[in-house]
């Protein structure tokens, strides 16, 4: 399976998670002009509520991602890390997790996670 095809069958595993625990969620969420002045999209969202979660899936280290998550507006912001390498996650989740507005998972510690509920 290409990385784009494992990106995106990641996406829909957490918006079919999303989805299960009652959220609205949606695939590439265009946010108009959110970095930059240009528009950017997010790969999950989840509404439920008044709670709004936008999630995005990672292989790399990406200050986009973090300037998108951060400029959202939404409450709850989370990197999903699909690295396998131990030492590339834990690269990883100290450049993202430096943020602390955004919180850092593998899928597989996401898929755990109670506080969507």
């Amino acid at each position: 399976m290409s990385s784009v095809m494992y990106h995106n069958s990641i996406m829909r595993k957490i918006r079919d998670i999303l989805l299960q625990k009652g959220y609205h969620s949606e695939l590439d969420y265009l946010f108009p002009k959110i970095v930059n002045g240009r528009n950017g999209k997010v790969d999950v969202i989840g509404v439920k509520g008044n709670n709004r979660i936008a999630i995005e899936v990672e292989s790399s280290k990406r200050e986009k991602t973090k300037l998108k998550l951060e400029k959202c507006g939404f409450d709850t912001k989370i990197v999903i890390l699909i690295s396998k390498d131990p030492k590339k996650i834990k690269e990883q989740k100290k450049f993202y997790g430096d943020n602390s507005q955004i919180k850092v998972f593998t899928f597989d510690e996401f898929e755990g996670v109670k506080f969507i509920n």
